[in-house]
């Protein structure tokens, strides 16, 4: 049934290994969109989608380019703080607005293999 189907996957969310990382961001002038959607989880954001066009996705391009490559901001990854701001994801989301230079604590879990 549904309710353990939900079960299962959380169970099996908790159980699967994740890291978390830096990803510093800079909006080249104050109209340039990050370029991303968000859902809201319990005072934290999870990446939905990112936008061609955006400044987050010009950020992973110059990350990509990289020797080591840098981190990348991907759909699914479960942004936790942005400037300092953590626990509210209303004043996560004005701080990405209003600021220009944005670094995020950001956790990934590992896909089930």
């Amino acid at each position: 049934d549904f309710k353990q189907s939900v079960g299962a996957a959380r169970q099996k969310q908790k159980a699967t290994p994740s890291r978390t990382f830096q990803y510093a961001i800079s909006k080249v002038g104050n109209d340039e969109k990050l370029g991303f959607d968000v859902r809201h989880i319990h005072g934290k954001l999870e990446v939905v989608q990112v936008f061609a066009g955006g400044a987050i996705e010009r950020t992973n391009k110059d990350a990509e380019g990289r020797t080591p490559k840098g981190e990348q901001l991907l759909m699914g990854d479960i942004i936790e703080r942005v400037n300092g701001n953590e626990g509210d994801d209303n004043q996560m989301v004005e701080e990405c607005r209003v600021k220009r230079d944005l670094a995020f604590r950001v956790t990934r879990v590992a896909a089930a293999s």
